[in-house]
């Protein structure tokens, strides 16, 4: 709806040139706004590599800077183009480079929506370090892949789960499978993790990919 007073005789010359001017700019940025959007979303899901045996959509795989990370990815809930909460995630450089948790209770996620055509067999991997020499237990990570479908939760793997009082864990490539994954669905990788605040002590995450596993 325009929103227009019906019972007056509408004359759009009558409207001050500044106000369409200010109109027409609010409407340009909404649409490029909502352009770039979905062109981000579009990226997200496309195919980034692929063999005989598998293809892989990993457009954005948590190895570069946090800007460049979006919009695949959400951190902490934020979709933000420009930064994360600094007390609880941080990305860092290094072989690889990736994410660090630094609080309690950070958050990743992506969510992807299965194509037409690639259904079935499905995995996600990802690189984890975890260095704690306390063995505490506030030293954590968890990485989950949840499917829905129509909005309903079908199905739930535990992709890698760890704590301090584990032992330190470096270098880890992390890896899960699930099967019965339909067209349409929603696949989402979910990544939980916690850092006790002692200086010698981190957990980080890195380098998450996602593949079609063909029979």
């Amino acid at each position: 709806m325009l929103g227009l007073d019906m019972s007056q005789p509408w004359a759009p010359f009558a409207v001050p040139k500044g106000r369409i001017v200010k109109k027409a700019v609010f409407v340009f940025a909404a649409i490029a706004v909502m352009a770039f959007s979905s062109s981000a979303i579009a990226q997200c899901n496309s195919s980034t590599a692929s063999s005989g045996s598998f293809v892989e959509y990993s457009y954005r795989t948590l190895t570069s800077a946090a800007s460049n990370e979006y919009p695949c990815w959400t951190f902490n809930g934020s979709s933000s183009s420009t930064s994360i909460p600094a007390t609880t995630l941080a990305s860092f450089t290094g072989s690889p480079a990736g994410f660090k948790f630094e609080g309690f209770a950070g958050h990743i996620t992506r969510q992807f929506t299965v194509p037409s055509g690639a259904g079935g067999h499905w995995e996600i991997d990802a690189y984890v370090e975890l260095v704690d020499p306390h063995s505490s237990t506030f030293n954590s990570i968890q990485i989950y892949g949840n499917v829905y479908r129509s909005g309903a939760l079908i199905n739930g793997v535990t992709i890698y789960s760890h704590s301090g009082n584990q032992g330190s864990a470096t270098g880890v490539m992390a890896g899960q499978s699930f099967t019965g994954v339909q067209a349409g669905d929603v696949i989402e990788i979910d990544i939980v993790g916690s850092w006790s605040t002692d200086s010698d002590s981190w957990v980080k995450v890195s380098n998450v990919r996602l593949f079609n596993l063909i029979p």
